[in-house]
């Protein structure tokens, strides 16, 4: 990973003291009323690295749920579109598309947590991914990896290729020499978020209008207490939610939205981690969703992204697009074969809709809290931010972020925000050594940063 200097400690007063939005109690966990999911949908076949294998599954989201709905891939929850329509009529749709997706958000915030709705029909659904080593090594970790909004959970597929086959010379956030082995990871779960992907097939026609990311955060939790197979359970399609004593307990691995679920989760059962591992978190107090201007400017650049091609020869075009110019090869393959999906017609479309990421990104204090909750995490915590702050809120905001909770240590990369898909290989390595510093047992031993 290229990389720049670590943020130093941050000393004085806070730049946003807490709290800077009231905080918010999280639903108990109760049984989901569905028992049966809907049937696996087809996706191309994936492969898990030598030594491992690999398993789909449904998994019950958390329930209940702050919101309910009706929607689908295909539907629309604001203007109609028309069949035909002007370039300049299509913009002046949009202008008024991004106004009601952001402000349906922050009216639905002023009753936020009053209560949960219990969603009297079918549960709601999530598609995870399971990697399994074959030769399990005593003391080996699970991980669980939560994707970016937007963003495929497919996407750590080379991420974690990198991290099998690094092997760690320094310890996290340093430049001192590690004496500790690299280590050896025994499971991975990769847990997609209920309005993206393949998870989006299994809820077609429940799909809500608006997303909590704190139902995102109790979809982590009710996962590793009441879903997670055991490492030596053989499981089918339906991963089973049961009452359970001895819940999993991992490393998480969150990036962007990710990172804030896995912050809010941990914060709320801390003894689920062993630590975490963010990648330019979603927890940052000023300038995110809280904003309007922010929250029209990212509702506006998500509703306008194109969402169908003709073909996939017409998809491969979008390899000079900004953003997926600065993906490697295996990143934008991915977004190939998993990223888009045939439609009834023979197109192809998003897997992932703009209204669904529009949604997503509409929460208008997750953000903030995420930055209250900081404080209060006891595990290690090891964050990579990227070289342009401007989506934490700027450096002076990004430094204190890194210093809040109280083991953290950091990097920085050169590459941007979606770090993950621009450089999977360095993040990959980071990662390796995240492990092995914690796990060599000298996360706290007062290792001096730059």
């Amino acid at each position: 990973m290229a990389s720049l200097p670590p943020f130093p400690p941050h000393f004085g007063p806070s730049l946003a003291p807490t709290p800077v939005v009231p905080p918010l109690t999280l639903a108990p966990l109760t049984r989901p009323p569905s028992v049966t999911p809907p049937s696996q949908p087809t996706r191309p076949a994936l492969f898990a690295p030598p030594g491992y294998v690999r398993s789909v599954h449904a998994c019950p989201a958390a329930y209940p749920r702050m919101y309910e709905g009706t929607l689908s891939r295909s539907s629309y929850p604001y203007s109609s579109i028309p069949e035909t329509e002007t370039k300049e009529a299509r913009a002046a749709r949009l202008e008024k598309d991004k106004v009601a997706c952001a402000e349906q958000a922050r009216e639905a915030a002023k009753t936020e947590g009053a209560g949960w709705k219990t969603n009297s029909g079918e549960g709601l659904w999530l598609s995870v991914e399971r990697w399994r080593r074959e030769d399990p090594v005593e003391g080996g970790v699970t991980l669980l990896m939560l994707h970016a909004n937007g963003m495929l959970k497919e996407d750590y597929h080379p991420l974690l290729e990198s991290l099998f086959a690094s092997s760690p010379t320094v310890q996290f956030g340093t430049h001192i020499l590690s004496s500790t082995a690299a280590v050896v990871v025994n499971e991975v779960f990769f847990l997609e978020d209920s309005l993206h992907g393949t998870s989006v097939d299994l809820n077609a026609g429940r799909l809500p209008p608006l997303h909590s990311w704190a139902d995102g955060a109790r979809d982590v939790l009710n996962f590793l207490s009441h879903c997670a197979p055991a490492f030596d359970e053989e499981v089918g399609w339906a991963l089973e939610w049961r009452e359970r004593a001895s819940p999993r307990k991992v490393f998480a691995v969150g990036h962007s939205l990710g990172g804030n679920m896995a912050v809010h989760a941990a914060a709320a059962v801390p003894g689920l981690f062993e630590g975490l591992f963010l990648v330019e978190p979603m927890t940052q107090p000023t300038g995110g969703n809280n904003s309007p201007a922010m929250n029209y400017h990212v509702q506006a650049i998500t509703l306008k992204r194109r969402d169908t091609w003709p073909s996939l020869d017409a998809a491969k075009t979008m390899r000079t697009n900004p953003m997926f110019s600065k993906f490697p090869d295996s990143i934008f393959d991915l977004w190939l074969s998993h990223g888009v999906v045939p439609k009834n017609n023979g197109e192809l479309t998003l897997t992932t809709p703009p209204w669904c990421e529009a949604v997503v990104f509409s929460d208008c204090r997750s953000p903030q809290r995420g930055w209250d909750l900081l404080p209060s995490l006891n595990m290690p915590v090891g964050f990579v931010m990227s070289k342009d702050a401007q989506w934490m809120g700027g450096e002076k905001i990004a430094r204190e972020l890194t210093s809040r909770p109280p083991r953290a240590r950091n990097e920085r990369t050169t590459a941007g925000h979606l770090a993950v898909q621009e450089d999977p290989m360095g993040v990959g390595e980071a990662l390796g050594r995240f492990l092995a510093t914690v796990r060599g047992g000298v996360w706290d031993k007062g290792a001096s940063k730059l």
